[in-house]
């Protein structure tokens, strides 16, 4: 048995194609050991989690795919699009602003509360105040795009890349209904969206189960962990003859890395990202 870490990005490419393995090395994995992820889900308070933030990725992801349906001529008015916001929001409102309440940069936890708690009021804004609103929402989503780029602790990325993203279709409201353009702080979003998934790397083990095979194809066990402790895991079956421990491609393990991240803001990004570029 041989084992190797790896600090293995969990990028959005290595993440959204898994290839398949040669026609020679294709058999079933081992039963013992199928894909899955250990997030703590057997304990109440495990489960609690994982649901709030599926809650909260379905809530802003819905918001995020509606103004871009209304950016994108939708056939929708600029009214219904932003009452069908508020409604997607308020779906999640608590768990957005529990986890707002968690984000350790005070200004960020401040300006992205703020934001999520005034949108309801946008209608009502006057044209000065609309501007002032998209202003403020606007350099909230920037300053933690910004800060996703320069502060190492993971914990911290999470918690501005969460907020980063539960800002984000506030903002694009907010200059929609203000008159500016959006196209740069979507662009922004996406970067920044790009950036936490990259920066939520993952360790990876793999375990080779080395045998007498003529063929030299082995089991790999793959097993990856997030930040917070979280564990996703996966097999494959590869090829070893000699030499050096090859390496295994990120798109074969992207399930285990992505599995490891379930309770983080890695798939909330993800989502962000993917609707953006849509």
């Amino acid at each position: 048995m041989r084992s190797a870490l790896l600090r293995a990005a969990a990028s959005a490419v290595a993440a959204a194609v898994v290839a398949p393995l040669s026609a020679s090395a294709a058999q079933a994995a081992p039963p013992d050991r199928p894909r899955h992820s250990t997030v703590g889900e057997s304990t109440p308070a495990g489960s609690e989690q994982a649901a709030s933030w599926g809650q909260i990725i379905e809530a802003v992801g819905t918001a995020y795919s509606i103004y871009k349906k209304y950016s994108d001529d939708g056939g929708m008015t600029l009214e219904e699009a932003t009452t069908q916001i508020l409604g997607a929001i308020d779906g999640a409102k608590s768990e957005i602003i529990a986890h707002i309440d968690a984000v350790a940069v005070a200004e960020i936890r401040a300006c992205a509360k703020t934001a999520v708690l005034n949108y309801a009021d946008i209608g009502s804004m006057s044209p000065d105040t609309k501007q002032a609103f998209a202003l403020s929402t606007t350099s909230c989503a920037v300053r933690a795009e910004t800060l996703i780029g320069t502060v190492s602790d993971q914990a911290a990325i999470d918690q501005l890349g969460f907020a980063m993203n539960a800002v984000g279709p506030v903002a694009l409201m907010a200059r929609t209904h203000a008159g500016f353009s959006t196209a740069e702080l979507a662009a922004t979003l996406v970067d920044g969206s790009e950036a936490t998934m990259e920066r939520l790397a993952t360790d990876c083990t793999f375990d080779w189960q080395v045998d007498d095979n003529p063929n030299h194809y082995y089991i790999v066990y793959i097993t990856c962990t997030a930040y917070n402790g979280d564990k996703g895991h996966t097999t494959v079956w590869r090829r070893w003859v000699s030499g050096p421990e090859p390496t295994i491609p990120s798109q074969l393990y992207a399930s285990a890395v992505e599995d490891a991240l379930v309770n983080t803001s890695y798939e909330l990004a993800k989502t962000a990202r993917q609707v953006l570029l849509s």
